[in-house]
């Protein structure tokens, strides 16, 4: 038996206590990377190597809960990621006589359905079945050094309730998915996640010849075959990649030339295009379910589709900066006319989901040891281009509430005084 859970790389461990002397719970929570994976189509300035802090995948100790708690957060049991769409993972055995792979047997997939069971008529054809166990709550019972209860609890993380105080979110996260794999007595397992996953990036593991390995070091390990092979005596932690978005987003901007002859209105339009990573905290898409409806007319009157953690996201990126900026850039003063910034319509977003880049990091691979309870960590790293094998696909349309506020001027001293 193998058991797996999951993890979003793209995501750190932040915790705070607040007490001075840490007598007091610590209060955690987990945030995307920011400037993961961020940079803008039009200067083709590539985001170069991933940021450290993706290939950590160490345990935090959050005082008192005595089990740690990973550095990236949990891919978790909710229903934002149920279909194919969300989270899915094929299962495959590899044959070590021959080498080929094969499905697992009535086993084709796993998925996060609350109302799918694999059929169980022999426990040794039966995989994947998310269970109740592990929780961080049920954990606290984990009890070796014997400890008082009350120095095991811990507060709820910020992602996991309505938590009402400062950096308030809306995450929800839920329970970790595990799976408790059952295959062929003693037979190694396969993972694969296809293209159709538009929250993690796309690998197929059945082509070793694909990815190069790495460990936490950044040193290249042999045998790329020997690490991407899942063994029964062990359990595993695998560190998925989000997926990579390309956001399209399309505005109308009006202006009016204003002259000693009169006012004359003007409309300009504004695209601007960059990658970035599904958004996690502190509002969480629901692109699984958001993209399918059709709720809101733009300036044209077409319908698109609306999601508080894709519009929540894209007003504090890099990226929405700069096209405020481009926007009132375009105005202008030349001795008896002004061109100037009046208003924009509601922008309009396009959501693509692209495959990894050569050099990309598509997973991480956490092997846990049943006896020692040690922990190594691989990071797998796509070898070659696969567009081909994986191609971009456009998958949403949507419609965000964003207005640019023009600066106040200079000489513009609400609070009175000399300045």
């Amino acid at each position: 038996m193998i058991t797996i859970s999951f993890a979003d790389a793209g995501t750190k461990w932040a915790s705070v206590n607040p007490s001075p002397d840490h007598s007091f719970m610590e209060l955690g929570w987990y945030n995307q990377e920011r400037g993961y994976e961020h940079y803008f189509w039009e200067t083709q300035r590539s985001h170069g190597e991933v940021d450290p802090t993706f290939l950590n995948a160490t345990q935090h100790r959050l005082i008192p809960f005595s089990p740690g708690m990973g550095h990236h957060m949990w891919v978790d049991r909710t229903d934002r990621y149920e279909t194919i769409e969300g989270f899915f993972l094929e299962l495959w055995s590899r044959d070590e006589a021959t080498g080929n792979c094969h499905k697992l047997p009535r086993c084709p997939h796993m998925w996060l359905d609350v109302s799918y069971e694999v059929p169980e008529t022999n426990p040794q054809e039966c995989v994947t079945k998310p269970l109740n166990h592990h929780t961080p709550n049920e954990a606290a019972t984990i009890n070796p050094a014997m400890l008082p209860p009350s120095e095991l609890n811990r507060l709820p993380l910020k992602n996991e309730t309505e938590y009402t105080g400062n950096w308030r979110g809306y995450t929800h996260l839920k329970n970790p998915i595990l799976a408790d794999i059952h295959g062929y007595e003693g037979s190694s397992l396969i993972l694969v996640n296809p293209n159709d996953s538009l929250l993690f990036a796309p690998f197929d593991f059945r082509h070793p010849e694909w990815y190069r390995c790495f460990n936490e070091n950044g040193e290249e390990l042999q045998g790329v075959e020997h690490w991407l092979t899942l063994r029964p005596d062990a359990d595993y932690v695998i560190h998925l990649r989000p997926r990579r978005w390309r956001w399209e987003v399309f505005v109308l901007v009006h202006y009016a030339y204003i002259s000693l002859w009169g006012i004359q209105p003007n409309d300009e339009y504004f695209t601007h295009i960059f990658f970035d990573r599904p958004p996690v905290y502190p509002y969480r898409h629901d692109v699984i379910h958001s993209k399918e409806e059709q709720g809101s007319q733009n300036w044209n009157n077409d319908y698109r589709s609306y999601d508080i953690g894709i519009d929540y996201y894209w007003e504090t990126t890099n990226a929405a900066a700069d096209l405020a900026r481009q926007i009132l850039d375009q105005q202008y003063a030349w001795y008896s006319m002004v061109y100037m910034f009046l208003s924009n319509e509601n922008p309009d977003l396009f959501l693509d989901a692209y495959p990894p880049q050569t050099h990309d990091y598509v997973c991480g691979i956490e092997r846990i040891d049943r006896s020692s309870g040690s922990r190594t960590v691989v990071w797998v790293r796509q070898a070659r281009n696969l567009d081909s094998v994986y191609p971009h696909f456009r998958f949403g349309s949507f419609l965000l509430n964003w207005q640019v506020v023009p600066e106040e001027p200079r000489w513009y001293n609400p609070g009175g005084g000399d300045d």
